[in-house]
């Protein structure tokens, strides 16, 4: 889903830290402004990471989303599989040959 991806290009998250991104990870900072908070899933190191506006309108827009909703999370669940799969039609889509998908040894 692009809005995944999008959302991870303007947070610098992975896969894992935006699909189990929850309110309780959206804070108000010290500047008075909107700021991720939480700990990464692979390294347990604390992030801080401000809210841009156009994240902004992405967790906005799935506040509704039933999927959403029912696991708690601010966008709705996906597998990492199935999120690959739709890089792989985006490059194709776009005529990209280069391998998007890394490699797992």
């Amino acid at each position: 889903m692009k809005d995944l991806f999008i959302f991870s290009c303007y947070t610098g998250l992975s896969y894992i830290d935006v699909i189990n991104l929850t309110e309780d990870n959206i804070n108000i900072g010290i500047d008075g402004e909107l700021w991720i908070i939480k700990r990464r899933e692979k390294t347990n190191k604390l992030l801080r990471i401000p809210i841009l506006p156009k994240a902004k309108k992405l967790i906005d827009k799935y506040k509704t989303n039933l999927k959403s909703v029912v696991n708690g999370t601010i966008f709705p669940k996906i597998s990492n599989q199935k999120l690959n799969s739709y890089l792989k039609e985006v490059a194709d889509v776009c005529s990209i040959k280069k391998n998007l998908i890394p490699i797992k040894h």
